[in-house]
Protein backbone atom coordinates (compact mmCIF):
# COMPACT_ATOMS: atom_id res chain seq x y z
CA UNK A 1 0.00 0.00 0.00
CA UNK A 2 2.80 2.33 1.19
CA UNK A 3 4.65 1.58 -2.19
CA UNK A 4 1.89 1.96 -4.19
CA UNK A 5 0.80 5.40 -2.57
CA UNK A 6 4.39 6.52 -3.29
CA UNK A 7 4.36 5.99 -7.11
CA UNK A 8 1.28 7.28 -7.35
CA UNK A 9 2.75 10.85 -5.89
CA UNK A 10 6.16 9.92 -8.48
CA UNK A 11 4.01 9.37 -11.26
CA UNK A 12 1.86 13.05 -9.71
CA UNK A 13 5.17 14.93 -9.58
CA UNK A 14 6.60 14.00 -13.45
CA UNK A 15 3.26 14.75 -14.86
CA UNK A 16 3.67 18.65 -12.79
CA UNK A 17 7.26 19.05 -14.09
CA UNK A 18 6.30 18.06 -17.81
CA UNK A 19 3.00 19.32 -18.18
CA UNK A 20 3.89 22.92 -18.34
CA UNK A 21 6.27 22.03 -21.07
CA UNK A 22 4.12 20.06 -23.35
CA UNK A 23 1.64 23.31 -22.55
CA UNK A 24 3.09 25.88 -23.65
CA UNK A 25 4.22 23.70 -27.54
CA UNK A 26 1.07 23.19 -27.83
CA UNK A 27 -0.46 26.53 -26.98
CA UNK A 28 1.90 28.25 -28.63
CA UNK A 29 2.67 30.41 -25.85
CA UNK A 30 6.46 31.91 -24.81
CA UNK A 31 7.17 33.52 -21.12
CA UNK A 32 10.93 33.64 -22.38
CA UNK A 33 12.61 36.66 -23.92
CA UNK A 34 16.01 36.98 -25.50
CA UNK A 35 16.47 40.56 -26.15
CA UNK A 36 14.76 43.34 -27.57
CA UNK A 37 15.49 46.57 -29.26
CA UNK A 38 13.27 50.08 -29.02
CA UNK A 39 12.86 52.53 -32.25
CA UNK A 40 12.54 56.07 -32.82
CA UNK A 41 8.78 55.25 -32.53
CA UNK A 42 8.42 53.67 -29.46
CA UNK A 43 7.95 49.82 -31.53
CA UNK A 44 9.60 47.18 -29.37
CA UNK A 45 11.05 44.57 -31.02
CA UNK A 46 10.87 41.39 -29.17
CA UNK A 47 13.11 38.16 -29.49
CA UNK A 48 10.94 34.80 -28.79
CA UNK A 49 11.35 31.69 -29.45
CA UNK A 50 11.83 31.15 -33.21
CA UNK A 51 10.49 34.42 -34.12
CA UNK A 52 10.78 38.75 -33.71
CA UNK A 53 7.57 39.78 -32.38
CA UNK A 54 7.02 43.72 -33.05
CA UNK A 55 4.82 45.76 -30.47
CA UNK A 56 4.02 49.21 -30.17
CA UNK A 57 1.29 50.25 -27.39
CA UNK A 58 1.66 46.75 -26.43
CA UNK A 59 -0.79 45.46 -29.47
CA UNK A 60 1.40 42.91 -31.57
CA UNK A 61 1.73 44.80 -34.91
CA UNK A 62 3.47 41.81 -36.69
CA UNK A 63 5.85 39.46 -36.34
CA UNK A 64 8.76 37.61 -38.47
CA UNK A 65 9.79 33.95 -38.21
CA UNK A 66 13.10 33.54 -36.78
CA UNK A 67 13.56 30.16 -37.60
CA UNK A 68 16.91 29.12 -38.41
CA UNK A 69 17.82 32.24 -37.51
CA UNK A 70 20.06 32.39 -34.23
CA UNK A 71 20.05 35.99 -33.17
CA UNK A 72 23.21 37.29 -31.43
CA UNK A 73 22.93 41.20 -32.16
CA UNK A 74 19.56 43.27 -33.15
CA UNK A 75 19.04 47.04 -34.77
CA UNK A 76 16.54 48.99 -36.85
CA UNK A 77 17.67 51.29 -39.26
CA UNK A 78 15.20 53.05 -41.38
CA UNK A 79 11.88 51.06 -40.92
CA UNK A 80 14.53 47.73 -41.36
CA UNK A 81 15.38 45.30 -39.07
CA UNK A 82 19.83 44.14 -38.88
CA UNK A 83 19.71 40.50 -37.56
CA UNK A 84 23.43 40.11 -36.65
CA UNK A 85 24.43 36.53 -36.22
CA UNK A 86 28.49 36.58 -36.20
CA UNK A 87 30.83 39.05 -37.44
CA UNK A 88 30.48 37.47 -41.10
CA UNK A 89 26.78 36.27 -41.02
CA UNK A 90 23.99 38.73 -40.76
CA UNK A 91 20.02 39.26 -42.09
CA UNK A 92 18.76 42.50 -42.92
CA UNK A 93 15.09 42.76 -43.36
CA UNK A 94 11.85 44.55 -44.18
CA UNK A 95 8.83 44.21 -42.11
CA UNK A 96 7.28 41.30 -44.00
CA UNK A 97 10.49 39.51 -43.24
CA UNK A 98 11.74 39.39 -46.36
CA UNK A 99 15.36 39.99 -46.76
CA UNK A 100 16.79 42.82 -48.87
CA UNK A 101 20.35 42.18 -50.09
CA UNK A 102 23.09 44.93 -48.55
CA UNK A 103 27.06 45.45 -49.34
CA UNK A 104 29.58 44.70 -46.63
CA UNK A 105 29.84 48.75 -46.36
CA UNK A 106 26.22 49.01 -46.01
CA UNK A 107 26.31 46.62 -43.22
CA UNK A 108 29.23 47.61 -41.32
CA UNK A 109 27.96 51.33 -41.85
CA UNK A 110 24.11 50.31 -40.24
CA UNK A 111 26.32 48.39 -37.53
CA UNK A 112 28.53 50.82 -36.35
CA UNK A 113 26.26 54.22 -36.47
CA UNK A 114 22.97 51.69 -34.48
CA UNK A 115 22.69 51.22 -30.96
CA UNK A 116 22.45 47.08 -31.12
CA UNK A 117 20.59 45.10 -28.47
CA UNK A 118 22.53 42.05 -27.37
CA UNK A 119 21.26 38.97 -27.03
CA UNK A 120 19.55 37.69 -23.72
CA UNK A 121 20.33 42.01 -22.78
CA UNK A 122 18.08 43.10 -20.66
CA UNK A 123 18.40 47.17 -20.97
CA UNK A 124 18.63 48.92 -24.34
CA UNK A 125 20.56 52.52 -24.71
CA UNK A 126 19.34 54.65 -27.06
CA UNK A 127 20.45 59.01 -27.83
CA UNK A 128 17.51 59.60 -25.71
CA UNK A 129 17.38 57.38 -23.08
CA UNK A 130 17.39 53.58 -22.17
CA UNK A 131 14.72 51.16 -21.98
CA UNK A 132 14.57 47.94 -18.91
CA UNK A 133 13.65 45.05 -19.56
CA UNK A 134 12.36 43.92 -16.15
CA UNK A 135 10.10 40.99 -13.97
CA UNK A 136 7.68 42.74 -11.65
CA UNK A 137 5.97 39.97 -9.59
CA UNK A 138 6.27 37.30 -12.22
CA UNK A 139 5.25 39.74 -15.05
CA UNK A 140 7.53 41.07 -17.34
CA UNK A 141 7.88 44.47 -18.92
CA UNK A 142 10.11 46.79 -20.53
CA UNK A 143 10.37 50.59 -18.99
CA UNK A 144 11.61 53.97 -20.33
CA UNK A 145 14.06 54.32 -16.88
CA UNK A 146 14.02 58.32 -17.23
CA UNK A 147 10.17 58.36 -16.91
CA UNK A 148 9.15 55.16 -15.82
CA UNK A 149 6.82 54.45 -18.62
CA UNK A 150 5.95 51.15 -19.38
CA UNK A 151 6.38 50.65 -22.84
CA UNK A 152 5.49 46.88 -22.94
CA UNK A 153 3.88 43.95 -20.37
CA UNK A 154 3.07 40.83 -20.75
CA UNK A 155 -0.14 39.58 -21.93
CA UNK A 156 -2.54 38.23 -18.89
CA UNK A 157 -2.78 35.02 -20.86
CA UNK A 158 1.36 34.69 -20.92
CA UNK A 159 0.99 36.51 -16.92
CA UNK A 160 -1.85 33.22 -15.70
CA UNK A 161 0.41 30.24 -18.16
CA UNK A 162 4.08 31.85 -16.68
CA UNK A 163 2.39 31.18 -12.16
CA UNK A 164 1.01 28.18 -13.46
CA UNK A 165 4.32 27.23 -14.46
CA UNK A 166 6.40 27.96 -11.67
CA UNK A 167 3.80 26.54 -9.61
CA UNK A 168 3.99 23.00 -10.89
CA UNK A 169 7.71 22.77 -11.01
CA UNK A 170 7.71 24.16 -7.30
CA UNK A 171 5.10 21.38 -6.32
CA UNK A 172 6.67 18.84 -8.60
CA UNK A 173 10.49 19.67 -6.57
CA UNK A 174 8.00 19.84 -2.96
CA UNK A 175 7.09 15.83 -3.72
CA UNK A 176 10.34 14.55 -5.09
CA UNK A 177 11.76 15.64 -1.57
CA UNK A 178 9.13 14.09 -0.13
CA UNK A 179 9.00 10.77 -1.13
CA UNK A 180 12.76 10.37 -1.48
CA UNK A 181 13.18 10.53 2.52
CA UNK A 182 10.46 8.42 2.32
CA UNK A 183 11.27 5.68 0.12
CA UNK A 184 14.57 5.82 2.32
CA UNK A 185 12.88 5.14 5.06
CA UNK A 186 10.51 2.01 3.89
CA UNK A 187 13.39 -0.04 2.75
CA UNK A 188 15.71 0.62 5.70
CA UNK A 189 13.28 -0.62 7.85
CA UNK A 190 11.77 -3.40 5.42
CA UNK A 191 13.57 -6.55 6.35
CA UNK A 192 14.76 -7.91 2.72
CA UNK A 193 12.48 -10.78 1.43
CA UNK A 194 12.07 -14.45 3.09
CA UNK A 195 14.31 -13.37 5.61
CA UNK A 196 14.17 -15.83 8.97
CA UNK A 197 13.14 -14.08 11.75
CA UNK A 198 15.30 -15.36 14.61
CA UNK A 199 13.75 -16.31 17.88
CA UNK A 200 14.36 -13.92 20.86
CA UNK A 201 14.34 -16.59 22.97
CA UNK A 202 15.06 -19.96 23.62
CA UNK A 203 13.00 -22.79 24.02
CA UNK A 204 13.45 -24.99 27.49
CA UNK A 205 13.69 -28.38 25.15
Amino acid sequence: MFLRKMKILFIISVFLFVFPHLFFLVADLDISYNGFVVDENENVYIIKRGELVVYKNNSCLYSIDMSGKGVYRLTVYDNKILIIQSDDKYHFLDKTGKEISITEEEFIDIRDTNTLGLDSASIYTTEKTSYKLEDRYLKTKIVDTADGRVVYEMDNKCFVAKILFYACIIFSAFLIVYIIPKLNKFYLETPPPNTRIKPTFELPW
